[in-house]
């Protein structure tokens, strides 16, 4: 849920902005019509190529066909009257209508075509836009580093003809690239946004300032999003608010409806619960007025977020449902596929999982269906230079229909087996609606009795319809039993991978052999665990791990494996290379290596980015001191009764966004009766307890602080006690918690 809502920043609120200042436009249709006549009446001279590009800039959201059909003639007119600045203009028109419609391959191809014509003018204002047009372009498909490159040169062009509106403008730009690009930067991002402030405020352009005001406030909700930090959630409440203030004196509702989302996910995530729900229902107050069905969608989602974050999962379910139908009457695809994903999680959520699983299998089609349609369109293609001639352009608009008419048979093929999915349900709304169907026509019959045979010849037709949603409604089962059948298959296969997971773990027995006392609170979310445990003696050295990684369930065991043969392979060496000077900080280093090699990652879009947080321990019995080397994870030592906590490096083992350095190497002098704990995030973060709350770090050190002193198989029983019990609190559906992730927690007594 929280992916989907994180993914609502940047990128989107240029399209959300560029909706509402054509919105009002798109409402003229009176007007519109007289001008159409009257374009019939021109004569096809630059006065008419004039008249058609600002006609086609008015429409260019609001009526996409229209839009396409007038850009080309008013294109094609130009041409044929080497009308050089009315191309540039048809052409940049002809990219904006691609743009909003989301076809970036055609935009970019238009887009060119403008910048080489203004370029050829020598007009140096039409340049900077056609640039900065080219940049937005490579935005929206996450090619960050084209798009800097374009607003940059962008940037210089307005610096040179001092136009400090434009510049504002594009300081924007770069500072939603530096805040999506990399995530980590949000400095440079601000730096950026407080520029482009600057401008507006000297030129006193309210619409400028609210701007700028709104995207430093959308940064630090993003920044907030990793630090948790109150002062940054503080900041973004401030920037919105004065964006607020500006956007009602002039009445820019579109800006509000994104304020109040923005807002409404900094509180969500703080758990306060009531404010994002006035917050996320304000939007969508906005959105339902203006008729913005895909901001209504982005709203549904919000406030189903809300409820599953208080754990009404009924409500939530509703309100994914009603965002489920209105995306598919637009037929917005990313959105239904990121419904789907949230839709199959709350009915698992509600115990129903069988519909969970006849959902996620349409998510997983879905989505499918647009990894296709991506692998179809190569990135590759936004390099070409394209020349066009009259012909040229009628046969791409032809190859356009049949594209279309291809789309509408390839969704009526998915529609069909979709079908095949939906089982029961489908088998019941069909007959209802056959029953209601049936009553009218008899209430029909007995109102117009001079109508008799018509109306025998349409039960006669309803009858045939009955025998053949019967005929469907048996295949549909049929469907059902076979996935039924495949989900057990899962199942089994998923059993048996624990016995192999538990086979590769190290056995209790070992430890016991390696540590005078100890525990091991091992307690995976599903069959098998992404958390995992390890160990090694050798001489005077024990070296000891706890693991937690990317996700649960197949995929962390499956990376778990892939931890634990690192480990064996890196300990083994490393003691055969230095011995007794093995450190802990150089075994996260290797390890980090060889996951980087093994998953093959570089930092490029669109590969792995799954890794470990982990604790390393090496205590040396001779000398009585311990190593320390985390990844995330921290380890608690408690002497006398006084907990000491040791931090970790804040980069995992696997590719890392920031600067990667070297894991630090802790030397820690230790005592007998020392008790050392090493822990994944998964027992703090389990929610549960009389306020619906996560367990927490600090609540977590408090237990140790009130049990340390006990035997650690006490300690153990009192853990895993303490969780249940804290699970077990009763929500506000009368439903208890489910463990949310793996649990693993290592305690050792020196």
């Amino acid at each position: 849920m929280m992916k989907f809502i994180k993914y609502t920043t940047a990128i989107l609120l240029f399209l959300h902005f560029s909706f509402f200042n054509n919105l009002i436009l798109a409402q003229k249709t009176s007007e519109t019509d007289s001008i159409k006549k009257a374009f019939e009446k021109m004569p096809e001279d630059t006065v008419k190529v004039n008249q058609l590009n600002d006609f086609v800039w008015k429409i260019k959201m609001s009526n996409f066909e229209d839009a396409l059909i007038y850009g080309q003639e008013s294109y094609n007119l130009a041409a044929k009257l080497n009308y050089e600045k009315g191309i540039a203009y048809a052409t940049k028109n002809l990219g904006a209508v691609y743009y909003y419609a989301s076809d970036y391959e055609n935009a970019h191809k238009y887009y060119t075509i403008s910048l080489e014509a203004f370029e050829k003018l020598n007009d140096k204002n039409g340049i900077a836009i056609a640039l900065r047009n080219v940049g937005n372009v490579y935005s929206q498909i996450a090619d960050w580093k084209q798009a800097l490159d374009y607003y940059f040169k962008s940037l210089s062009i307005r610096e040179e003809i001092g136009d400090k509106k434009g510049v504002a403008a594009v300081y924007d730009a770069i500072g939603i690239v530096y805040s999506s690009y990399k995530k980590d930067d949000y400095k440079t991002a601000t730096n950026y946004h407080h520029k482009a402030l600057k401008i507006n405020l000297e030129l006193n352009d309210q619409y400028g300032i609210a701007t700028s005001y709104l995207y430093l406030g959308n940064n630090y909700y993003t920044k907030h999003l990793s630090d948790s930090l109150q002062s940054t959630a503080d900041t973004a409440i401030q920037y919105l608010n004065k964006s607020r203030e500006i956007s009602e004196l002039q009445n820019n509702v579109m800006y509000l409806a994104t304020i109040d989302d923005i807002l409404g996910q900094l509180y969500l995530k703080d758990n306060k619960f009531d404010t994002a729900y006035f917050y996320f229902n304000n939007g969508l107050k906005i959105r339902e007025q203006l008729g913005n069905t895909f901001g209504i969608i982005s709203s549904y989602i919000y406030i189903s977020s809300y409820y599953s974050e208080t754990h009404n999962f009924l409500k939530s379910k509703v309100f994914l449902e009603n965002a489920l139908q209105l995306a598919k009457e637009i037929d917005s695809k990313n959105q239904i596929k990121e419904i789907y994903g949230i839709l199959a999680g709350v009915y698992y959520k509600l115990g129903d999982y069988k519909k969970s699983s006849e959902i996620y299998i349409s998510f997983i089609q879905i989505k499918d269906s647009l990894q296709n349609e991506e692998k179809t369109k190569e990135l590759t293609q936004l390099a070409m230079q394209h020349e066009f001639d009259k012909k040229e352009k009628e046969r791409e608009l032809e190859d356009k229909k049949k594209e279309v008419l291809q789309i509408e048979k390839d969704k009526r093929d998915r529609i069909v087996k979709l079908g095949l999915t939906a089982g029961v349900l489908l088998m019941i709304i069909i007959a209802f609606n056959l029953i209601r169907s049936y009553r009218r026509k008899v209430k029909a019959n007995n109102l117009l009795k001079d109508k008799n045979q018509e109306i025998t010849e349409k039960n006669t037709m309803l009858n045939q319809q009955k025998e053949e949603i019967q005929a469907q409604a048996e295949n549909l089962q049929d469907a059902y039993n076979e996935i039924e059948k495949q989900h057990k298959d899962i199942t089994d296969s998923i059993i048996y991978a624990q016995r192999i997971q538990e086979a590769v773990l190290l056995p209790d027995e070992y430890f016991e052999n390696i540590l005078s006392e100890h525990f091991i609170l091992f307690k995976p979310r599903d069959i098998v665990s992404g958390d995992y445990y390890w160990a090694k003696d050798r001489g005077n050295k024990i070296i000891i791990v706890a693991a937690d990684c990317t996700g649960h369930g197949v995929p962390g065991a499956f990376m778990s494996l892939l931890g634990i043969s690192n480990l064996n392979e890196i300990v083994i060496n490393l003691f055969n290379e230095v011995g007794e000077n093995i450190q802990a900080g150089i075994i996260l280093d290797k390890l980090r290596d060889s996951i980087k090699e093994a998953l093959r990652q570089t930092g490029k879009d669109g590969e792995s980015k799954d890794g470990m947080d982990m604790s390393v321990c090496i205590i040396d019995k001779k000398d009585m001191k311990m190593q320390f080397a985390g990844a995330q994870n921290p380890i608690i030592l408690v002497r006398d009764n006084e907990l000491i906590k040791f931090k970790p490096d804040r980069m995992p083992v696997g590719i890392h966004y920031g600067i990667e350095k070297n894991f630090t190497n802790h030397i820690i002098d230790i005592k007998n009766e020392d008790k050392i704990y090493m822990l994944s995030d998964g027992y703090v973060d389990q929610f549960g307890g009389d306020k619906s709350r996560k367990f927490m770090m600090k609540q977590f050190e408090q237990l140790i602080s009130e049990i340390n002193n006990k035997s650690m198989k006490e300690q153990k029983e009192i853990f895993d006690e303490t969780i249940i019990n804290w699970q077990n609190h009763i929500d506000i559906n009368g439903k208890s918690f489910k463990q949310i992730d793996d649990i693993l927690v290592i305690g050792l007594k020196i």
